[in-house]
């Protein structure tokens, strides 16, 4: 079935969206859906094929895509997030690489009797992840810090490493037995090195300049970065080719560790043009897949698999983190995450037309065999990666605890009636006497700001999943609310409305998209609940049961009772606010409601 170029774009649109969504639902990487759609919109019912669809524009926008994606994840490596983890990424992006492309090599020249040249080039690209595949992982894996850490880097790191030994490797195939075969690939490499990295850090430098001098406004601070992003990557790859993507991951790693170089609102945008990309790119790559050649590989690819899985990524960890401080556990699971992404795809699909040009022997395998590694290791470890991070041990615990911003009567109490729920809490003031009191109550606190530079280095968020602004300042409530909106999303950020917000009109309230959502009935303001808790109120614990259904709950409740959370069996927690819909709230659901003190709603 052929279809016209704008429909294709709607499907390719409306096929992301779908696959995106369906992997937020499930909890499983978007990457395996994205993979499927491909499949099934190309070579399975013939929808369309990128190729024919984008002409000979389609590699262009694919490098440019991934220059793109590479500069978003460069942006958020940071040298301090190493801590003391620099020598094992390190030795990953060299030594395990090396070690993975030789023996992948080996072991496609004698399965698939591949010449010399032909294997090297192979290895090198089955040795290639990248922040397309291995992010998504991240997400669904969730492990902890220094793990996600050190596959962060080594998928950022990785993507330009690999592309600049796939043009080494390329060059010596093609100056393979003159007498300076050896002397062009060198020249080559080192060419490649000095114009990224003269490029990236210069570029970088004069961005952050610009940056941090506010010479550029702040409604072309995104447009300049982009323009900038993808200028440097053409630039550099027309001075030198192959050195693109080694300059924007270099100018995004120069940026992401200036100095007073703020990039909050150029992150959101990035994030959110790199989730459109990885989508797009992903599934127009999947549709140039030719299925017949992939089966033609036989039981030959099965091998191959099975040895870089089980043997050949092991190995490559095994001699990365010799006399690190990592454990069996740490290296078993850094072994298991490594899916091959989209520079491996498009350099293979580059390359491959270019030795078919120049009359090279098995030319034509090189994208079947590089999709097979791409195929296989995304949909085994996007299966079994987040089992495997649970039964090691290694696998952070769903983000639903609260931090309460305030250690005043009503953010202790709500606190150890969460903490009694079962759930993870954690107390912050610059208030010492009330730290004190939250700590005598046995609830975990932080004593500084929640907003300060310090909280942003040393919270330990992992298990947070909700944050509640109960303090009698609205400002302060303000400027947390909109600290924490990108890292938690606004549907989880709370606020309680202070007595200076109950009794101004309605000018002078906060607009809703940057206080956050209101916290409970909002006729009920902050010196409410403190009066009626100092008349004696208390916040009980209702488990729902066969014979006492929510309805039936509510209906017995007593005159001013105010439902406050409600707790599923899994620990799910649904806050009840303005916003609040119906609950399907079943048998063993636990109901957190506020009773007494004398005040009627």
């Amino acid at each position: 079935m052929e279809v016209s170029f704008i429909v294709s774009l709607m499907i390719i649109g409306l096929a992301s969206l779908f696959s995106q969504w369906i992997a937020w639902a499930l909890r499983l990487p978007s990457i395996l859906f994205l993979l499927v759609c491909g499949l099934l919109l190309g070579p399975v019912f013939h929808f369309f094929n990128a190729r024919d669809l984008f002409g000979h524009v389609f590699f262009p926008m694919v490098a440019i895509a991934v220059a793109i994606i590479l500069f978003e994840g460069s942006l958020k490596l940071k040298f301090s997030e190493l801590k003391g983890q620099q020598k094992v990424v390190r030795r990953l992006v060299t030594i395990g690489f090396l070690t993975s492309a030789v023996l992948i090599a080996l072991c496609s020249a004698v399965i698939f009797h591949l010449s010399i040249g032909m294997a090297l080039l192979f290895g090198v690209l089955a040795s290639i992840s990248g922040p397309t595949v291995v992010v998504p992982l991240l997400r669904s894996i969730r492990p902890e810090s220094s793990l996600e850490t050190i596959l962060r880097w080594e998928g950022l790191l990785i993507d330009p490493i690999g592309a600049i030994f796939a043009v080494v490797v390329f060059s010596f195939m093609t100056a393979y037995g003159s007498a300076t075969a050896f002397t062009h690939v060198l020249v080559s490499f080192f060419e490649i090195l000095l114009c990224g990295i003269v490029f990236g850090s210069g570029v970088g430098f004069l961005l952050g300049i610009l940056m941090r001098g506010h010479w550029v406004p702040e409604y072309l601070r995104n447009l300049t970065t982009l323009a900038l992003v993808i200028s440097v990557y053409v630039s550099s790859d027309f001075w030198v080719k192959g050195s693109g993507l080694l300059a924007v991951t270099v100018m995004g790693v120069f940026l992401a560790n200036m100095k007073s170089v703020h990039l909050e609102d150029v992150l959101d945008f990035k994030e959110n043009l790199s989730i459109l990309l990885i989508s797009g790119i992903f599934i127009l790559l999947a549709t140039t897949l030719n299925l017949q050649a992939l089966v033609h590989l036989g039981y030959g690819i099965i091998i191959l698999l099975i040895a870089i899985q089980f043997l050949i990524r092991p190995l490559a960890v095994c001699l990365s983190t010799v006399q690190s401080s990592l454990n069996l556990k740490e290296k078993i699971l850094i072994s298991w995450v490594a899916p091959r992404g989209i520079v491996a795809a498009a350099v293979a699909a580059l390359y491959s037309i270019k030795l078919r040009i120049a009359g090279h022997e098995h030319a034509s395998i090189l994208v079947s065999l590089v999709f097979a590694v791409i195929i296989c290791t995304v949909v085994f470890q996007s299966l079994t990666a987040r089992f495997v991070a649970k039964a090691l041990g290694l696998a952070q615990p769903e983000p639903r605890g609260f931090m309460i911003v305030g250690a005043n009567r009503i953010a202790i109490a709500i606190g150890e009636a969460l903490k009694q729920g079962g759930l993870d809490v954690l107390l912050i003031s610059s208030h010492y006497e009330r730290i004190e009191q939250a700590k005598a109550a046995g609830l975990s606190t932080y004593y500084g700001n929640a907003i300060s530079e310090h909280a942003d280095r040393h919270l330990d968020l992992v298990s947070i999943g909700h944050v509640l602004a109960i303090t009698n300042n609205t400002q302060h409530n303000v400027l947390t609310n909109l600290r924490y909106q990108r890292e938690f999303g606004k549907q989880a950020i709370y606020h309680l409305i202070t007595s200076y917000e109950a009794t101004r009109s309605e000018k002078h309230h906060i607009a809703e998209k940057h206080a956050g959502q209101i916290l409970f009935d909002p006729s009920v303001n902050f010196d409410v609940l403190s009066q009626r808790l100092a008349a004696g109120a208390c916040i009980t614990h209702t488990r729902l049961t066969e014979t006492l259904s929510f309805a039936d709950y509510k209906a017995q409740l007593p005159e001013g009772a105010l439902l406050l959370f409600i707790i599923s069996p899994k620990g799910h927690v649904d806050i009840f606010s303005s916003q609040t819909q119906s609950f399907s709230a079943g048998v063993d659901w636990i109901v957190l409601t506020l009773i007494g003190g004398g005040q009627t709603i």
